[in-house]
């Protein structure tokens, strides 16, 4: 899926192309959501879910990669380096992130209904975030428009 490039006459995977695959792939958000399910779990003395664990990582990843997608124009500016990851491997990374948001449904699923909702608040979320959603006479397209909604969300 992604190539890791090496440099001629190196055997070995080179270690920046591994830290692209996991910075900029979101790969290294989504273990922090997984962290931060545990830690939130122990804090609160509460059993740590596996499956809460692995929906947090298949959404952040998910809506993370999707996310990328809409902010490709800002990020070809401010973000060069990451934009030109996300292009080499856009076809990828969006498969991806649709297949993790399909699969933390199904784990999703077999909790219940409730927890299908749940899981699908970063979703919704991301949508109204990213995508120009909200109605021409409100003054904002997105919610990202809006000043500090990004810390709110």
């Amino acid at each position: 899926m992604f190539v890791c490039e090496h440099t001629p006459g190196n055997t070995g995977l080179n270690g920046r192309a591994v830290l692209n695959v996991v910075m900029y792939s979101s790969l290294y958000l989504s273990f922090a959501a997984v962290f931060m399910a545990y830690v939130s779990s122990a804090m609160q003395d509460l059993p740590v879910s596996a499956a809460a664990c692995l929906i947090m990582f298949l959404t952040t990843f998910s809506v993370y990669n999707m996310n990328r997608k809409t902010d490709e124009s800002e990020d070809a500016i401010n973000h060069a380096e990451r934009f030109a990851f996300t292009q080499k491997y856009a076809n990828h990374l969006m498969a991806a992130a649709v297949v993790a948001y399909l699969l933390s449904f199904v784990i999703a699923g077999i909790s219940g209904l409730f927890t299908v909702a749940v899981a699908s608040i970063p979703l919704v979320s991301g949508i109204f975030y990213s995508v120009a959603v909200l109605p021409p006479g409100f003054g904002y397209r997105r919610l990202k428009d809006i000043p500090c909604v990004k810390n709110l969300l």
